[in-house]
């Protein structure tokens, strides 16, 4: 909450400056702001986007400054004074500064050094941000805070003096400074926020120092070479006990951030979110049973893990615990877990098989999505809300008769009624599916991006098809639909159902007596291809390849809309299609059963 504060604060802060006046005069190529007898070095024009490179070279700001018979004292750099100037090397502050405004060399991509004076006390957020070629700064002794995201970006950065004045260092402020090999952090620092070193990719070592009473989420998030995280001994509020390399809150026994090489006591009870997101050389984990709880995205992008070993103390995987661990190729679901959030193991697409426990009483959206090397899936079959029935290789929500989850294998069993949002969304490896005539609708995504999926066969029951459900599929080739009325298609400017490059080389196969109303029906008049199909079995009204009830009430929905009438209509032969027909059909029935 104190960092949504902060943030709305500074974008009002951002949005008032919007009006800022022109510079009031230039000296010597430098523009600047005058109130009083002071100055304020500033941007040409009335805004910083007005002229793209004002400044440029080396830039030496003075103490003092002249202008109309009157001398002014350099005192500030104001709001964005130097954003953009890409040609800009090197500044030098004089000593009469005293604060450096939010922005100020925001995105001077070529900007090498700075030399900033011990008099500036404030340095504000974004002062560095994305100074690509930055590659020394010396920090003054009188800063209080390093303020956030500061030095975001500045991929050159190698290494930082933070002086011992320093008691916080705010949210991502050395954020992506991926060359960054050293810091040490002071006994001053009281508090880190979340994300203040995120993919610092070179950081190997790290020292929290015992001053240190507040560390937020994420601190090193990213850090893929970090080998080494210890808490001196003398901190009252975080340990690393049995040198775990790890940081853990004392009092809880939350494990607030890790490394490649951290292995969990036995004493922890809580790894807090993202506490080893991206940690790339974390190969395998082993969650020891005194863990009862597992933050979100905890071990999100962990790409090189192969193996996890999950306790049976836990009841709830949260929504993208193990998102994209690409490598991911081992993984028991505990028997005591009831819930898995969304997304919580996205795009692990080295999984081949999966087991639900009769536990699992919640499943979220999109658990599986991505899993593109997913070949089994199970449900056990005392589960009171799952089921995988006819060995089917996905998971049906009994109650609803809705697949939630599929997989390359699946084959959908009749009694399935919906395919839910993003079931198989981003199954590269199935090329064709067979939707039985049980289904009315398939919802949002179902399909989404199952880009090897080359022939789609849908039951004449289909009333209904969500927005982005075949979106991505550009290797379709054939759609073979069997509702006499076309389906409603779900379509919005911004998410449509089908990727533009199939609608002129995918063939349709619809009932011959249909393929006017296909051709004059929302999304499906776009296809430019079309080919008339018969039923071939006698009395197959819905072309399901059988005759059962459903035909009946596909004959009765024919005769209630009226119109031209199919051949395979007249059931009993006599070249009229009529009531006579839907006698003759359930007579068949009784005949056949």
């Amino acid at each position: 909450m104190k960092h949504f504060i902060k943030t709305t604060l500074l974008l009002i802060v951002l949005l008032t400056s919007a009006t800022a006046s022109a510079h009031d005069f230039e000296v010597d190529g430098i523009y600047y702001n005058k109130n009083g007898e002071k100055a304020t070095v500033t941007y040409k024009g009335s805004s910083y986007s007005a002229y793209s490179s004002e400044y440029s070279g080396t830039i030496v700001i003075p103490e003092m400054v002249t202008y109309d018979g009157v001398t002014y004292t350099v005192t500030m750099i104001n709001n964005y004074a130097f954003r953009g100037c890409k040609e800009l090397i090197s500044a030098t502050i004089p000593n009469t500064v005293v604060r450096i405004c939010y922005g100020a060399f925001n995105e001077c991509s070529g900007l090498t050094s700075v030399e900033i004076p011990n008099s500036v006390t404030t340095l504000d957020f974004d002062a560095f941000r994305d100074c690509r070629s930055l590659t020394s700064i010396t920090l003054p002794n009188t800063l209080k805070t390093i303020e956030n995201s500061m030095f975001d970006g500045c991929i050159s950065l190698t290494e930082i003096t933070i002086p011992n004045s320093v008691t916080s260092i705010d949210s991502f402020a050395f954020a992506r400074c991926s060359q960054l090999t050293n810091v040490a952090i002071p006994n001053s620092v009281t508090t880190i926020e979340d994300y203040a070193f995120h993919e610092c990719s070179s950081l190997t070592d790290m020292i929290i120092p015992s001053s240190v009473t507040t560390f937020g989420y994420g601190v090193f998030s990213g850090c893929t070479k970090l080998e080494t995280l210890t808490v001196d001994q003398g901190n009252p509020v975080y340990d690393s006990r049995n040198n775990c390399n790890a940081i853990i809150k004392t009092d809880n026994n939350k494990l607030m951030s890790g490394c490649k090489n951290t292995i969990i006591p036995n004493t922890v009870t809580e790894i807090a979110s993202v506490a080893f997101l991206k940690c790339y050389g974390l190969t395998s984990m082993t969650i020891p049973n005194s863990v009862t709880v597992i933050g979100k995205e905890a071990f999100g992008w962990c790409t090189n893990m192969t193996k996890v070993t999950l306790p049976e103390s836990i009841t709830v995987i949260k929504d993208e615990t193990f998102r994209s661990c690409r490598s991911l190729k081992e993984l028991t679901i505990p028997k005591t877990v009831t819930s898995i959030g969304a997304n919580a193991f996205h795009e692990c697409s080295s999984l081949e098989s999966l087991v639900i426990p009769s536990s699992v009483t919640s499943l979220s959206n999109n658990v599986f999505a991505y899993c593109r090397n997913l070949k089994s899936i199970k449900v056990e079959s005392d589960n009171p809300v799952y089921d995988s029935r006819d060995n089917c290789n996905a998971i049906i929500k009994t109650s609803t008769k809705t697949l939630i989850t599929g997989c390359m294998n699946t084959v959908i069993p009749n009694s399935v009624t919906v395919i839910d949002k993003y079931a198989f969304e981003g199954s590269k490896h199935l090329t064709d599916i067979t939707v039985p005539n049980s289904v009315t609708r398939i919802n949002d995504g179902a399909f989404e991006y199952c880009s090897a999926l080359t022939n789609i066969n849908l039951p004449g029951s289909l009333t209904y098809i969500g927005e982005t459900t075949f979106y991505g599929c550009k290797a379709l080739t054939s759609i073979t639909c069997l509702a006499i009325n076309p389906p409603y298609i779900k379509v919005s400017p911004y998410c449509p159902t089908f990727d533009s490059s199939v609608y002129n080389k995918t063939t349709i196969h619809v009932p011959n007596a249909s393929i006017s109303k296909y051709k004059e029906s929302g999304e499906w008049k776009r296809f430019t291809r079309y080919v008339g199909i018969m039923n071939v079995v006698p009395g197959d009204m819905n072309g399901d390849g059988r005759v059962s009830i459903s035909d009946v009430t596909t004959l009765i929905d024919l005769l209630l809309v009226g119109g031209n009438m199919p051949d395979y209509a007249d059931v009993n032969g006599d070249g009229i299609v009529n009531v006579s027909d839907v006698t003759f059909l359930i007579e068949m029935l009784l005949n056949l059963y």
